[in-house]
């Protein structure tokens, strides 16, 4: 085993111990003002991770470096992988009525409720789950994870899993299910393509349309 991977497992294992510290220990209550505070904890922990690159890897946050590409690559991106999302959160919900499966997501609908009620919150929430969960989930994690398996769908297929896992604070199958399949559309693109900068974009749009149409 090279220093390399050794280096990146090691930081692997101390950025999987600080989100499940992140996730299951810290609790903030519940409350407008412990949502905001949520919001501000996971750009703290997008700064330990960068950290963790740094100075424990000796790398870059970003292994990859994002390929520039034609100027209507971006909308078109954008508008294919909202598409994809919202044809998965559209075709989830119908799938589990027919097979009966509860959908109820409390954690979800207590933050929405707050998001409604501070339109402010809303942004800067939306705008924290698209560029801090993409550079951590496909920006930070899928090239360590091609440094471990080497194999394409490997890395897809693992990314997303972890980006579902790291969702399962809703509290319901449904809360999982519907950001793995989304963590795979996200996921191939990355891969594909090499450009975080069109995933932000969309994720933050994909959450605020979310919310936006909860709120009407």
């Amino acid at each position: 085993m090279n220093k390399n991977v050794k280096r990146t497992i090691f930081g692997l294992g101390i950025v999987v111990l600080l989100d499940i510290l992140h996730i299951t220990l810290i609790d903030f209550g519940d409350s407008r003002t412990a949502a905001w505070i949520n919001e501000f904890s996971m750009w703290v922990f997008l700064v330990l991770v960068y950290l963790v690159a740094v100075k424990i890897e000796k790398s870059k946050l970003l292994i990859w470096k994002d390929t520039e590409r034609k100027w209507y690559f971006y909308p078109l991106s954008v508008i294919a992988v909202f598409a994809g999302a919202v044809a998965v959160a559209v075709t989830t919900p119908i799938i589990f009525d027919l097979l009966h499966i509860p959908k109820t997501q409390e954690v979800l609908e207590s933050l929405a409720n707050y998001y409604c009620e501070d339109k402010l919150l809303l942004v800067f929430g939306c705008l924290t789950a698209g560029v801090v969960e993409e550079l951590l989930y496909r920006g930070y994690l899928m090239p360590r994870l091609e440094i471990l398996f080497k194999a394409k769908w490997i890395v897809i297929f693992l990314s997303a899993l972890v980006f579902g896992i790291a969702h399962i604070g809703n509290s319901s199958l449904i809360g999982f299910v519907v950001p793995t399949l989304i963590g795979l559309i996200f996921s191939y693109h990355y891969y594909r393509y090499r450009n975080i900068k069109t995933l932000i974009i969309s994720h933050f749009l994909i959450d605020f349309a979310s919310f936006i149409s909860i709120c009407q």
